[in-house]
């Protein structure tokens, strides 16, 4: 007789699957794929499928603004993005909200713990390599806004007056005007 499996899991089950004491199994898997992380466009496509395959038919749903936090937050990994679409979703529909917003993905991304600590790790990344050239800039005299500044203490002082209290605990993604808040695109500075 014949026996057939199918086998659907997470990205752990393809480390059990290398264990060698279940080598056996592994040799008898004819056929596997594995689907990775969605770029900013297949992600788009991805969320209007599913919005399509729900009954959705009206006019696009979640602004770009939204799809680009909602990607930057999940990192095009497939069940995040379902997650997060489904909270800031939930979230619009309790304010009887028409169109989704980087106000509900926001929400979203501070209620789903795996989201939240991404984006905040993300954020520090971008704020202490920020920070690092600032006060290279500074000390070389490249940086002539922060020519009043006496030394790199008064320059880190001024930084961080930009920033929220507690960086780990945000509440609002927004950091206000300046370069810390932003990264460069061949295009120019864009929010991050």
């Amino acid at each position: 007789k014949l026996l057939q499996v199918v086998l659907f899991g997470q990205p752990e089950l393809d480390h059990r699957l290398n264990d060698p004491a279940i080598r056996q199994l592994q040799q008898r898997i004819g056929f596997s794929c594995r689907l990775g992380e969605l770029n900013l466009q297949d992600m788009e496509y991805y969320l209007a499928h599913r919005l399509g395959i729900a009954g959705y038919r009206g006019p696009r749903l979640f602004s770009r603004d939204a799809v680009r936090l909602l990607f930057r937050a999940s990192r095009g990994v497939p069940r995040l993005i379902n997650i997060l679409a489904h909270k800031a979703l939930m979230a619009g529909f309790g304010e009887g909200a028409r169109y989704i917003t980087d106000k509900y993905v926001k929400l979203a991304i501070l209620d789903t713990e795996s989201a939240h600590a991404r984006f905040v790790e993300a954020r520090r990344k971008w704020l202490r390599l920020a920070a690092l050239f600032t006060a290279l800039a500074a000390s070389t005299g490249a940086l002539p806004v922060c020519a009043h500044h006496s030394g790199l203490a008064e320059v880190a002082g001024a930084l961080a007056a930009d920033l929220p209290s507690d960086v780990g605990a945000l509440t609002s993604f927004d950091l206000g005007p300046g370069i810390l808040g932003q990264a460069w695109t061949e295009g120019g500075f864009i929010p991050v």
